[in-house]
């Protein structure tokens, strides 16, 4: 199996991961060259992006629970293979959460650039730093804000990938998630998520020069 770190074996997990990759390959003809989301129950968890990004076709490849092992291992079938117009990475909490450095998760993360790099030098990446947790989880806290602190130099020897901070679009003035946008300390609500599609959507406009309908 590529990559390093934790890879999710439960069987609640084993079930989603199939749910979901099976909705994957049902979607993949009318996926093509999408703008792709991918990353854990954050991503998978975001129903409005066709509202929230109009003018772009998107596709949604979040699987909850997934660690940036797991997005790695599907990253081919599940991303690459709709041959995307841009890449949009949000993935690493659950890394962290279970036990992993945040080294382990930017060499996972290097290893997707280079399969992009691979296929297509010219295809964007967006890599979002890691959204905040509830107050109540601050050594979990300090875990992202170390590992935020690493994917910011991933645009320094990276032509045409983007960190977007969304850590900071969403944190509050002590560095924490606001309970009125993450209700469970981890997971935006529609709120939360309307203030991320507010705050990626210039830089996808940006980046993607011409959108399509």
């Amino acid at each position: 199996m590529p990559g390093e770190g934790p890879f999710r074996e439960a069987k609640w997990f084993t079930l989603i991961w199939q749910e979901r990759r099976l909705y994957a390959w049902a979607q993949s003809q009318s996926d093509k060259e999408s703008v792709v989301f991918v990353g854990d129950s954050i991503t998978q968890g975001w129903l409005t992006l066709s509202q929230t990004f109009p003018g772009f076709r998107t596709a949604n490849r979040g699987i909850t629970g997934d660690t940036s092992r797991g997005v790695l291992y599907r990253f081919k079938e599940d991303v690459l293979a709709l041959e995307p117009r841009a890449v949009i990475l949000l993935c690493g909490v659950n890394d962290l959460g279970d036990g992993a450095s945040s080294q382990v998760v930017i060499q996972n993360i290097t290893n997707m650039i280079g399969l992009c790099r691979d296929q297509n030098p010219q295809m964007p990446v967006i890599v979002c730093t890691v959204l905040p947790v509830g107050v109540k989880s601050e050594a979990l806290n300090k875990k992202v804000r170390e590992l935020n602190a690493k994917l910011a130099q991933l645009t320094e020897s990276n032509t045409n990938v983007f960190v977007a901070d969304t850590w900071s679009a969403l944190a509050d003035t002590n560095g924490v998630a606001r309970p009125d946008e993450f209700p469970d300390s981890i997971h935006p609500n529609d709120l939360g998520y309307a203030k991320l599609g507010k705050f990626l959507r210039p830089l996808l406009e940006k980046i993607v020069m011409t959108p399509r309908p």
